[in-house]
């Protein structure tokens, strides 16, 4: 499910900028319309093919996304796709209990993190709707377009090439005088309403079984010439690579859109090729051919595979024009027209540069509010009490004091949270971040700077995170290693989601993630930070919501909080012992990283 979505994010955000792409294209286009030749207003749509068949593009400050809103494309789940393609199988987790709080603890953070309080479905729940429908219409084209073409290729294979000898002394003419040593059968079949050409290694060519007594020897000429083109330039691999595009983006009627006229930038491409293989007479014949063959072909139906002659009514005004002016040299493709391309590839193939400045402006300036001379080290806890949940309340009036420590040993988790802290000399922790069962911790875990352990290369990819600046200021949110390095966070684990955020609730705080255990740590506005650590699983104490948790964060002046690993690895540590109740059966769980207050 972790692939499947993060590949329905990848398909969102590029069929959004998809629109953006399209426009400007056909903008250009427009404006170089007699500047360029025609093979350059067919090349540029591949600009647009290429980006949508990257899963990846790298930022920069001249993409033209980022003339678009960044929201506009803020997609959550683009964020964790490294985690979640990394989410271990059922076989990985063989104790109930402990799969039972995984899914809960850790799944949970990374799967869910866009749930809204106000609606009845949650934003994950809509989001795995439209996921399923979005499957199911590429399920249903892909099977339709397979029965289609597998009909076609049936009824070929039935078939037997024609042995006319006007066919056949005209073709072997016409791969002649185009150098094509590929020996194409030619068919006359009933279903056939237009010529067109199928296949990429093994092609043929199909042709009307009564186009004889239709045409004349020159337009039979005409004809293969232009299917020979489509061969010889390869026409049939681009419409398999289009047609696969389609299915995956069947939905977004702009980019059907953005193909139908980069088909028709095709045929003119094609005519041009034809062309070049005639004398100045043929030329103008070419044109009265095209013409003829709409006629007789009114009632075409173009087939899925194939490349053919004829193009939609409103197409062949264009390429009667472009015949008429034929011109060798006006119509090469020119260096300037290269430039542009290359220019254009620039600003679409990149996305938007991520504006950390702008949108951590506040952390920035919450920042200039915290003190570094405090005086006050001290360390307080309270019991924290509901109907139905027991736990431990911790403030540390020194936000300075606090790091990040973590134990690993060959990747994978090593020792629990007071076996940390007690090595760190440390006079109070809380577990911190998730991990994969039997395995190493989600994400990363920055320390003093230093990245210690990443699971994704990709240094753009962003992760939800509980970090702390060097200046001791508290940043929760979705960031990236180097929107963390740009707002100088010191230590850093991947978290769970932020639950408040400048003093606000946000949509988080209320995701139905059932009764468990937890651990969070918040900040007050005067810097204090709190740990909290509920116990669950127990007769006392069976555990709280992500909302239960959000309200006491709050009711204790929480500015901005978010949730840390939980379940069996929830442990509070104070003065050499464990003071909460961890409800792992096997005594307290072993943890990659824990938040320590130092001495």
């Amino acid at each position: 499910m972790g692939k499947l979505t993060a590949v329905f994010d990848w398909i969102v955000f590029s069929s959004a900028g998809a629109i953006i792409l399209i426009a400007a294209i056909i903008l250009i286009k427009k404006l170089m319309r007699d500047k360029q030749s025609v093979k350059w207003h067919y090349y540029i749509w591949f600009v647009l093919v290429i980006r949508l068949l990257i899963p990846y593009a790298p930022q920069s400050s001249i993409s033209i996304f980022n003339t678009v809103t960044p929201s506009a494309f803020n997609m959550h789940h683009t964020e964790s796709k490294a985690l979640n393609e990394k989410l271990p199988t059922n076989n990985n987790i063989s104790d109930l209990s402990l799969k039972d709080d995984y899914i809960a603890n850790t799944t949970s953070f990374l799967d869910m993190q866009n749930n809204s309080s106000s609606s009845s479905f949650t934003k994950m729940n809509l989001k795995l709707y439209f996921m399923g429908i979005w499957l199911l219409g590429v399920i249903t084209f892909t099977i339709y377009t397979c029965y289609i073409n597998l009909r076609l290729s049936l009824k070929t294979k039935k078939s037997k090439p024609s042995e006319i000898a006007d066919i056949r002394e005209t073709l072997e003419q016409c791969t002649l005088l185009m150098n094509i040593q590929k020996d194409i059968p030619v068919f006359l079949e009933s279903y056939v309403t237009s010529p067109s050409i199928l296949g990429i290694n093994k092609p043929v060519l199909l042709l009307p079984k009564d186009i004889l007594d239709k045409i004349n020897d020159n337009e039979l000429k005409h004809i293969f010439l232009h299917e020979l083109s489509h061969y010889k330039r390869k026409d049939n691999a681009v419409k398999y690579i289009i047609l696969f595009l389609k299915m995956i983006y069947w939905f977004n009627p702009v980019i059907w859109y953005g193909f139908y006229k980069m088909q028709e930038d095709c045929e003119l491409c094609c005519d041009y090729d034809a062309m070049e293989y005639m004398s100045k007479e043929e030329q103008l014949e070419y044109g009265y051919t095209i013409l003829h063959m709409l006629k007789i072909s009114s009632a075409q139906k173009r087939l899925l595979r194939t490349a053919g002659l004829l193009s939609d009514k409103s197409n062949i005004k264009r390429r009667i024009v472009m015949i008429s002016q034929f011109n060798k040299k006006s119509f090469k493709f020119s260096a300037a027209g290269l430039v542009i391309i290359s220019l254009l590839s620039f600003t679409l193939f990149t996305n938007a540069k991520t504006n950390t400045a702008h949108a951590d402006n506040s952390i920035k300036e919450n920042v200039k509010t915290l003190t570094t001379t405090l005086s006050s080290n001290s360390i307080d806890v309270k019991d924290i009490k509901g109907k139905n949940f027991n736990g431990k309340l911790m403030t540390i009036s020194n936000p300075n004091k606090i790091s990040v420590a973590y134990s690993l040993k060959d990747s994978k988790t090593d020792k629990t949270t007071s076996q940390i802290a007690k090595e760190e000399n440390a006079s109070a922790a809380i577990n911190a971040g998730g991990f994969k069962i039997n395995q190493g911790p989600y994400g990363f875990i920055m320390k003093n700077g230093n990245v210690i352990n990443i699971d994704s290369k990709d240094t753009s990819a962003k992760f939800p995170t509980a970090g702390l600046t060097k200046n001791g200021l508290l940043v929760v949110g979705d960031y990236s290693l180097n929107e963390l390095k740009d707002l100088e966070i010191r230590d850093a684990v991947v978290s769970g989601p932020a639950l408040i955020k400048n003093g606000k609730l946000t949509d988080s705080s209320s995701i139905n993630l059932g009764i468990n255990p937890r651990t969070a740590i918040g900040q007050k506005s005067d810097g204090t930070v709190i740990f909290l650590v509920i116990d669950g699983r127990n007769q006392s104490s069976p555990g709280v919501s992500v909302k239960d948790v959000s309200e006491i964060l709050l009711r204790n002046d929480a500015y901005n909080a978010c949730l840390l690993d939980g379940g069996s690895s929830s442990t509070m540590y104070y003065n050499g012992s464990v003071i909460n109740h961890p409800c792992n059966t096997d005594g307290e769980r072993k943890v990659p990283s824990t938040f320590v207050v130092l001495p």
